[in-house]
């Protein structure tokens, strides 16, 4: 029978020999007619040896395990057969982040001001996301749509997925997401445990496993049973498993008294294995997300002279497996020290120190602001994104009017877009990472 439904011509990757030796180039021809995979050693040869495939998974996923992911994430449109072996395969799934360090762009919160300025005559409570790219090359259509979900709030990300709120447009009901924006796909979670609901919060390691966690801390109020006087929280942590695809408690409930009640269990960063949460002041917690253990961490030592409401401090962020916290300081608030955590919790260390003088003498119209004392109508910090070899790190500033990025290792810097907002209000405040992903929800 001839081969009319030949679907696709594959190449798979070149292998390379030590000393520039000759290449194999082998064409792989997929007929879905013939349940036949051809393989030609090279495109010279005339040979060619059928192999016939029905029934032998093993040597397709062995196929499937050597291509580029891109052909691999298409590939599971084929057939309902190809879908299961590619999402069940954990050497595949493994490999649903091409990196799961770099990140191609940013999603960014609109400050509510900066929403209604752009949006005068709309009367929408959520503000949405705009994305910012880095490298257009890279970045899918449009990422922050996603078909059939709408009034997305992004609660947590990791490693290229988003946990968050909307409304599903098919079950015509609101509730909780896992999103790939790369993929477009999405799963409603079943409802978590919403009284003393304090927020979801994303695991994900596609370096160890194809499956992720979401972790729910909820709290009720409480006294101590050895002291009625003392109030407390009493907390529980409940683990939703992409692998079982249900809610499970985990562990005894824990108890923290209520003069630290400002810890808000939402929007944990996943580092190190581990969820992190920091309140305004005092040790922040983890929570080891395979062990399912406790664990402190230890607050930023205040500068000789200064107090705690001398200081600013973003939310921690992590770049290229590195946690990192951001203080801004100085009478003008122009001084960025970027700590970051040792891996052993042990302390933090300045890694980067920054003076924005220049960046306030090219943009003028920050330097009245700034010297009035409100710092945050002057710049706002988005991120920081790292590379590996420590040639790349930058902070993604927001200033009147521009997003610019400045270069931590050389101090340069240099305008990324133009957002057009006035000079008495910034237009965005927060930003999550984008990692380009093929990873299965």
């Amino acid at each position: 029978m001839p081969r009319q439904n030949l679907l696709y011509e594959l190449n798979l990757h070149k292998y390379w020999q030590t000393n520039h030796a000759s290449e194999t180039l082998w064409a792989i021809k997929l007929s879905m007619d013939t349940n036949q995979i051809v393989m030609a050693k090279d495109t010279t040869s005339a040979a060619a040896e059928e192999v016939n495939v029905v029934a032998n998974d093993h040597l397709l996923s062995e196929i499937l395990r050597r291509l580029p992911i891109r052909s691999l994430f298409r590939f599971k449109s084929v057939c309902r057969h190809w879908f299961s072996l590619i999402a069940d395969d954990p050497q595949l799934g493994l490999r649903q982040n091409p990196d799961p360090s770099s990140v191609s762009g940013l999603f960014l919160y609109p400050s509510f001001i900066g929403f209604r300025f752009w949006n005068k005559h709309t009367e929408m409570d959520n503000p949405g996301l705009d994305f910012l790219p880095f490298y257009s090359e890279k970045v899918p259509p449009d990422p922050t749509f996603i078909p059939n979900l709408s009034g997305l709030i992004i609660l947590s990300s990791c490693h290229g997925l988003l946990c968050c709120l909307g409304y599903n447009e098919i079950d015509q009901k609101g509730g909780y997401h896992i999103v790939n924006p790369t993929t477009k796909q999405f799963i409603t979670l079943p409802d978590p445990h919403l009284d003393g609901f304090d927020g979801l919060n994303l695991a994900f390691d596609p370096s160890r496993s194809p499956f992720y966690k979401v972790v729910n801390i909820w709290h009720t109020d409480e006294t101590l049973p050895t002291n009625p006087n003392v109030s407390v929280l009493k907390f529980q942590i409940e683990i939703y498993s992409s692998e079982t695809r249900s809610w499970r408690s985990s562990g005894e409930p824990f108890f923290i008294t209520a003069d630290v009640h400002h810890l808000n269990f939402s929007g944990g960063i996943f580092w190190n294995g581990a969820l992190h949460w920091f309140p305004d002041v005092g040790d922040g917690f983890y929570f080891h997300v395979e062990q399912e253990r406790l664990g402190r961490v230890p607050e930023i030592t205040e500068r000789e002279g200064m107090a705690w409401y001398d200081r600013s401090v973003m939310s921690p962020v992590v770049a290229h497996d590195h946690f990192h916290v951001i203080e801004i300081y100085g009478s003008t608030g122009s001084q960025i020290d970027v700590y970051e955590m040792e891996k052993d919790y042990s302390g933090w260390f300045v890694k980067y120190k920054v003076d924005l003088d220049s960046v306030v003498a090219a943009f003028p119209q920050m330097g009245p602001i700034l010297s009035a004392g409100r710092q945050h109508e002057a710049y706002s910090v988005l991120s920081l994104v790292g590379d590996e070899n420590d040639e790349e790190w930058f902070l993604v500033l927001h200033v009147p009017g521009k997003i610019i990025r400045y270069n931590l290792v050389d101090k340069s810097f240099g305008i990324i877009q133009d957002v057009g907002m006035n000079e008495t209000s910034l237009r965005y405040f927060s930003a999550i990472h984008h990692i380009e992903s093929y990873a299965n929800v």
